[in-house]
Parts: C-alpha cells; sequence; structure tokens
C-alpha cells in the first residue's frame, strides 16, 4: 500500500535495490511481483531518511491510502464509534516516569536558559 503510493522512479529505486541486495529470498517459482510484495519492507531501513523527505503532495497520497485501509480494516472489525465503550471498561492508570526509570542515571539536563520560544 505505501509502495504503490510513491513516485515511480522512487518505487523503481526502491525495487532495484530489492533485486540486488535480497535476492537471495527469492523463491525458484516467484514472480517478480511476489518477490517484491514480500521483500519491500526491507526496504523501508535503507530508504527511510528518502522516505521522510517526500514532498506534501506524495505524503498526503501515503496519509490518504493509509486512512482509507485503516477505516475499512475498522469497519470490518465493527470497531468504528467505540471510543466511548472502552473509555468506559478500560481503566488505564496515568504513568508517571523518570529518565532514570529508563536506565539513564548518568544522563545530565542540557541547560536551555538562554533559548526564546
Amino acid at each position: 500500500m505505501l509502495f504503490d503510493q510513491l513516485p515511480p522512479e522512487f518505487n523503481a529505486e526502491i525495487n532495484a535495490w530489492l533485486f540486488k541486495n535480497a535476492i537471495d529470498e527469492r523463491k525458484p517459482k516467484d514472480t517478480d511481483e511476489q518477490f517484491l510484495y514480500k521483500t519491500r519492507k526491507k526496504a523501508i531501513g535503507p530508504f527511510k531518511k528518502q522516505m521522510w523527505h517526500l514532498g506534501e503532495e506524495e505524503r498526503a497520497k501515503v496519509r490518504h491510502a493509509l486512512g482509507e485501509r485503516f477505516e475499512l480494516l475498522f469497519t470490518r472489525l465493527g470497531v468504528l464509534n467505540t471510543k466511548d465503550a472502552v473509555t468506559k471498561f478500560v481503566n488505564t492508570p496515568e504513568q508517571h516516569r523518570q529518565p532514570q526509570d529508563f536506565g539513564a542515571a548518568a544522563m545530565v539536563a542540557e541547560d536551555v536558559s538562554g533559548l526564546a520560544d
């Protein structure tokens, strides 16, 4: 879904990378399309920076496609408009954590006193 929304030249670059770097995962009977479908998730890491720097138009296409997909899934699962039911039956306690809770005992707070908003 994500890859279908990318600019064609970017998608071609990703596909070329997969044929070079993930070809060992291709099964003998896989078509090119099957191989790309199964392995394209491996291209997210190497191409993450380029994906983050896509233009607004391309990002809007991706957001729209993801929104439609989630709406379809939530509709089929019957979980649309269930916030009130979740709030009624699920008790989520507040959690207050400090950097030390994550092993950051030696972490020193950055001095931001001279910075303005």
